[in-house]
């Protein structure tokens, strides 16, 4: 039982890092538009 649990936990492990990379992929595809706000925190940061 044990190993089955580890087996399902790698299989949904492997799910949620691939959504994440659509995710990511999504954003990068359409960057968001810069606001003032946004413009300020890229001053902060970068």
């Amino acid at each position: 039982i044990e190993k089955a649990k580890k087996v399902i936990e790698r299989e949904q492990a492997l799910k949620l890092i691939r959504a994440d990379a659509m995710l990511l992929m999504d954003a990068l595809d359409r960057p968001a538009i810069q606001n003032s706000k946004l413009k300020a925190a890229a001053k902060r940061f970068l």
